[in-house]
């Protein structure tokens, strides 16, 4: 039996701002810069929550 760790608040707030952050990062009026900024962004909330 493997037990996983609690789900907690701050990893709902971590789920939703990456839910927020892929809706922006999916308009098409973005800039590369904004793109890229947004991508930087995800890739480093999601190195800290699947650590």
């Amino acid at each position: 039996m493997s037990t996983k760790p609690p789900y907690g608040c701050r990893d709902y707030r971590q789920e939703m701002i990456l839910v927020g952050l892929h809706r922006r990062l999916s308009q098409e009026n973005l800039s590369e810069e904004e793109r890229r900024a947004l991508e930087e962004e995800i890739r480093q909330i999601e190195a800290e929550r699947f650590r």
